[in-house]
């Protein structure tokens, strides 16, 4: 056998797999040298087994480390939902033990509201129209808190498409979402507020001398509410030319940066022609600088406001400037404001008698009749008119033409009486001299016929009651021999000494 040659392969142990020829003259040689092969190539072959078993181990090692350890929700979901496996921060987030987590379905943990929105998405996984997708809902904690998660999932799939499970990562959102919440409050509350104050919000670009508006904006003044730019030009030509130079005024100092807030009243054209008036208020946005770089404020239609002021204008001249004393009092009596009219009537000033009550003017000339008639008339009729006594701060008393009326509110409710004086005093002397004129002799002021007349039939009266009635008549001895030869004058002294001595008894 040694003298035969032996001819083969030896492919076991080559490194690149492709086989070495192998010539040998010793057939023992030969065998032993294969089987010392065959027992490296084992050894070689377990060695490499060894090392992919560390190396997968140590993979899962990591992998679990990685699972268990992760910040974020980690779960693995059966094709129809079932949770298969969960980390413990996923069984934080819902608030439950992993063996009460394991085996329940993901549905019966949503929110009731929202436990049908990931039904499309599952459908699409289980078909294999998608292998990720994003979602966020609501789900009920164990103790029945609601937690908002953002959830990714992916699909593990076979090698021929088939579903094997679902990897869904959740990161709790409720923190955001609650802000979220909170903040498309506050932006309802503030577009409902300047919706129900007409305020219209504005926000001027320096740079690009654009304004960006609201839609509000745009109604207060008649324009397109879906146009929402507009050139700062366009803004400075609605304003009427006699205001442009206030505007200057009033912009000009922001700009130079030695303000940051502003407020200006202005009036502008609406489309429609005419000019309504306009509060624009507002604050500066600067860059690090110091540049004004944005001018962010708002805009609100006054034009009823300041025709109300105007009113009030026109009421508080007419109140101050009229010559009646004017008094408005509480329904109580007490006294609210006074006008000069007043002061210059009865002597005291608006301090002094404000809060005070209206019986401070009481002369004490009428009885108390006469003050039950006067609040009777304004509890039921709501208003008096007559003539009354009034004492001055002097301690005068003077006769006024006085007139109240109640003020009522929109509701129809009483709420202030308003009290007009016109001092009659010298109307009341005038009456006076004009009544002594028509019943008293101009040459001796004695009662006149007139005057006889009416007392006689006063006296007359009277006497149907058994009054007694005596008439006396006295006649000047000679008067008619005095007044032919000493002439008028004469006997007029002669009739004005008679009556000196009528007067004196």
């Amino acid at each position: 056998m040694d003298q035969h040659r032996f001819i083969f392969k030896l492919s076991a142990i080559c490194a690149v797999g492709g086989g070495v020829w192998v010539l040998s003259h010793n057939f023992a040689a030969t065998l032993a040298s294969l089987v010392c092969m065959v027992a490296i190539t084992t050894a070689m072959s377990w060695r490499r087994n060894l090392k992919a078993a560390e190396a997968l181990q140590a993979a899962e090692s990591r992998f679990r480390a990685t699972f268990e350890q992760a910040a974020v929700g980690i779960a693995h979901l059966a094709p129809h939902g079932e949770i298969l496996r969960a980390n413990q921060k996923a069984c934080d987030l819902l608030g439950y033990a992993r063996d009460e987590l394991i085996g329940r379905s993901y549905r019966a943990l949503s929110h009731p509201d929202d436990a049908g929105l990931d039904d499309g998405l599952m459908t699409a996984f289980a078909q294999g129209k998608v292998d990720q997708g994003t979602s966020e809902r609501r789900f009920l904690r164990r103790d029945g808190s609601m937690v908002w998660l953002s959830a990714t999932t992916s699909a593990v799939r076979a090698p021929d498409g088939t579903l094997i499970y679902l990897i869904v990562v959740a990161v709790d959102v409720s923190a955001r979402r609650s802000v979220e919440e909170r903040l498309r409050i506050s932006d309802d509350r503030f577009r409902l507020a300047m919706t129900g104050a007409n305020e219209g919000i504005w926000d001027a670009d320096m740079a690009g001398g654009e304004l960006y508006v609201s839609p509000s904006w745009s109604r207060m003044l008649g324009r397109d509410e879906g146009q929402a730019r507009f050139g700062m030009a366009d803004w400075t030509a609605l304003v009427v030319p006699e205001d442009h130079g206030r505007v200057q005024a009033c912009f000009a100092p922001v700009l130079r940066g030695e303000t940051s807030r502003f407020g200006i009243d202005v009036r502008m054209r609406h489309t429609d022609g005419s000019v309504i008036d306009t509060l624009v208020r507002g604050f500066a946005v600067t860059d690090a600088a110091g540049k004004v770089v944005r001018l962010v404020g708002t805009q609100s239609d006054v034009t009823r406001l300041k025709q109300n002021e105007r009113r009030l204008e026109l009421a508080a001249t007419v109140f101050s400037s009229a010559q009646e004393g004017l008094v408005i009092t509480e329904m109580d009596g007490t006294i609210s404001t006074v006008n000069p009219a007043f002061s210059r009537m009865t002597g005291y000033g608006e301090e002094e008698v404000r809060g005070r009550s209206i019986t401070v003017l009481r002369s004490f000339r009428h009885d108390a009749a006469i003050h039950r008639q006067i609040w009777q008339s304004l509890r039921h009729a709501g208003h008096w008119q007559g003539e009354i006594w009034f004492r001055r701060k002097t301690g005068d008393v003077n006769p006024a033409l006085v007139s109240v009326r109640a003020v009522e509110d929109r509701s129809g409710t009483r709420v202030s009486y308003v009290t007009t004086f016109t001092d009659i005093s010298s109307l009341k002397q005038s009456e006076s001299r004009l009544h002594h004129i028509a019943h008293h002799d101009p040459l001796t002021d004695l009662p006149n016929r007139l005057m006889l007349m009416s007392l006689l039939a006063h006296a007359l009266l009277r006497g149907r009651d058994r009054h007694r009635v005596a008439v006396l008549f006295v006649n000047i001895d000679r008067f008619k021999t005095v007044n032919d030869s000493l002439g008028h004058a004469a006997g007029d002294e002669a009739l004005v000494s008679a009556a000196a001595r009528f007067q004196s008894v």
